[in-house]
């Protein structure tokens, strides 16, 4: 894509369709966003697959360029990074809303404390540095999730 619509395209998935925007909680609001999203979306493992493999290249592509574009380091408008990271946090588990909020949760938490090596991720210059932070978040909210989905199946409507 080139001209207006490819820079157009750039924005409106580079910043979560303009949560990235919002005020207050852009990251936060743009998960929650992509928690629904992901919600509507059959779980097949080659959707979620694909869809994640898009959101990370793009993303370290897309957002590369807004940071340069914008003179921004790291701009909190970009919140592509969220959208690949809430999609990696549900990958392949067992859909119901209790796992869907806790993994939401779970996320967030892992992405705004940044527990070793989270943090050393984000000097890694350009798109990749805004990407991987969210990548190992949401590696380290999956499994979690999963050891919590085996000790409590019930309680979390699977099995």
């Amino acid at each position: 894509m080139s001209g207006k619509a490819g820079k157009w395209f750039e924005i409106i998935i580079g910043t979560g369709f303009f949560t990235g925007y919002l005020p207050i909680a852009p990251a936060t609001c743009c998960s929650g966003l992509t928690l629904i999203i992901f919600y509507f979306l059959p779980k097949t493992i080659l959707l979620q697959t694909l869809i994640i493999l898009f959101l990370f290249f793009y993303g370290v592509y897309i957002s590369g360029k807004l940071e340069r574009n914008w003179g921004e380091v790291d701009p909190k408008r970009v919140v592509i990074d969220e959208m690949c990271g809430m999609f990696l946090s549900l990958y392949l588990l067992p859909w119901s809303w209790r796992i869907g909020i806790i993994g939401f949760l779970l996320f967030r938490f892992f992405d705004i404390i940044k527990p070793f090596p989270i943090r050393q991720t984000q000097k890694i210059s350009r798109g990749w540095g805004i990407m991987i932070d969210d990548v190992i978040a949401a590696l380290f909210t999956n499994i979690v999730l999963r050891i919590v989905i085996h000790f409590f199946p019930k309680y979390l409507c699977v099995g």
